[in-house]
């Protein structure tokens, strides 16, 4: 009876930790309004996971540097906001704290990608530093600290990017900070990109911007690009490299 008993335990004891995935995630008070508390690579998973399934006005702080590099050798990345169904953008306020994530080595053929997929409507996302190499291996992807920005009143500010970004195929959008800019008023003020944008010998095509990679051409398109700089590379050795819009700030 004990052999059995011990049988049945095991799965739901596992079960049970697995839905403690959010539970684990503590939270605190700033000012009356209250933010999950993220220290690790997992934490953050669980932020995306928890903002992907419905919360997508979730608050968080980084409380403390976080190394990526051993979760993502053996989990994939999902950004934080995504594209379809529509309404599941981030809209909520990440504040970095002065923190860096570092070790943000992620290989994909993912549209939207980055540590956010698409933001939205009332998003803050501040005061962090990003290290790591995004490779990108599918076309038509928006790819940055943010891959996709869009609607009303949206704030990136002091984010300072040391990511490596490759392109390997056609037809991108590409920015250190945002990838792609649509309608919408959008701000991003006092970030910086350091790192290396490169365009590589079987791609071609795109746009590949130090903060920006595209702005949508649109009279419903306001970006502001306030005290930024570039002080990074980009490389182009694409096949047609007349096909590739670059740009300091943007592509």
């Amino acid at each position: 009876m004990k052999q059995h008993l011990y049988a049945l335990l095991v799965p739901v004891l596992l079960c049970l930790c697995g839905m403690k995935a959010h539970a684990q995630l503590s939270t605190t008070e700033v000012d009356g309004t209250e933010f999950y508390q993220i220290s690790t690579a997992e934490d953050l998973a669980a932020f995306a996971t928890l903002v992907n399934g419905g919360e997508l006005t979730a608050n968080a702080l980084l409380t403390d540097d976080i190394d990526m590099a051993a979760y993502l050798t053996d989990n994939a990345w999902t950004p934080i906001g995504s594209w379809a169904p529509a309404n599941t953008a981030y809209k909520g306020h990440f504040d970095g704290q002065g923190h860096t994530i570092s070790g943000f080595n992620v290989t994909t053929t993912q549209n939207f990608y980055g540590v956010f997929g698409v933001i939205s409507s009332g998003v803050l996302i501040e005061n962090f530093t990003l290290e790591g190499t995004l490779t990108v291996q599918a076309a038509h992807n928006n790819c940055g600290v943010a891959g996709f920005a869009r609607d009303n009143n949206l704030t990136l500010r002091n984010i300072h990017s040391r990511l490596g970004i490759v392109c390997e195929t056609a037809s991108k959008r590409f920015g250190g900070i945002i990838g792609t800019s649509y309608d919408g008023t959008i701000l991003i003020d006092r970030c910086t990109y350091s790192g290396t944008l490169a365009v590589l010998d079987n791609a071609g095509g795109g746009n590949y911007g130090g903060i920006v990679g595209y702005i949508q051409n649109s009279g419903n398109a306001h970006l502001t690009i306030s005290n930024c700089l570039f002080d990074g590379t980009l490389t182009n050795t694409a096949e047609e490299p007349g096909t590739c819009t670059f740009g300091g700030i943007v592509g």
